[in-house]
């Protein structure tokens, strides 16, 4: 069931989540620590609605409310409902990747003999920055909190962090980029060299920086997304 008015089209969240996988890579989980962070001004995130389908006016899923030790943020999502209006213009502030996925990724480095130590010791460092949808936080940074945790195995950490990481430590992997996220890059490259160097022929410089042609990154800067019906 949809409004009829588009600027209050609510779409449930198998349609939402097809349209941000094929837009921007997304993950359920990644998902919902979208919605943790909520569509406020500055926050980042996307709102989800709750009985969109039944209720004119559709209150907010929030995870805060769910039951002490409740920490299944997955299950509550398959009954949400998101506007098509924010779900087609959003444009992530940060981009996320489940612990499970992380220790896959960076096994492949053959500088790391124990990554699981590793993330755990990038994480006490303070490099390394986790968020769990319904906790905040999870057994990975707080093991021995006085409440329960949830199993780090269920927590996200900032790509932002890995990406940094990756570079600094010379892990010799480099974590999967997006088409969006490689737009996302590319722009904010080109407002840095319009604000270091002018606005005339920042293309051109930009693309002798990247290495590619011109034509090619305005191609890239030019790109739509596209949605699955």
């Amino acid at each position: 069931m949809t409004n009829t008015s588009e600027s209050t089209e609510y779409i449930p969240y198998p349609r939402a989540m097809a349209r941000l996988k094929d837009r921007l890579g997304a993950t359920p989980a990644e998902l919902a620590a979208w919605v943790t962070f909520g569509a406020a001004q500055g926050c980042g995130g996307l709102t989800a609605y709750k009985q969109a389908s039944i209720s004119v006016s559709p209150s907010v899923l929030d995870f805060d409310y769910m039951d002490i030790g409740g920490f299944d943020y997955l299950r509550p999502l398959m009954g949400a409902w998101f506007l098509a209006k924010d779900v087609d213009e959003f444009e992530p502030q940060d981009r996320f990747i489940e612990y499970p996925r992380l220790l896959e990724h960076w096994s492949d480095s053959e500088w790391l003999e124990d990554v699981e130590a590793y993330v755990e010791a990038c994480v006490h460092e303070d490099r390394l920055h986790e968020i769990h949808p319904v906790s905040g936080r999870s057994q990975l940074s707080e093991p021995d909190f006085e409440y329960e945790r949830p199993p780090r195995e269920t927590t996200l950490l900032f790509v932002e962090d890995v990406k940094d990481i990756e570079r600094a430590d010379g892990l010799g992997v480099v974590i999967a980029e997006t088409a969006a996220g490689r737009k996302q890059r590319i722009e904010e490259m080109l407002r840095e060299e319009m604000k270091a160097r002018g606005t005339y022929g920042a293309q051109a410089r930009l693309a002798r920086i990247l290495d590619i042609k011109e034509p090619t990154l305005s191609g890239i800067l030019k790109r739509e997304p596209k949605f699955k019906p």
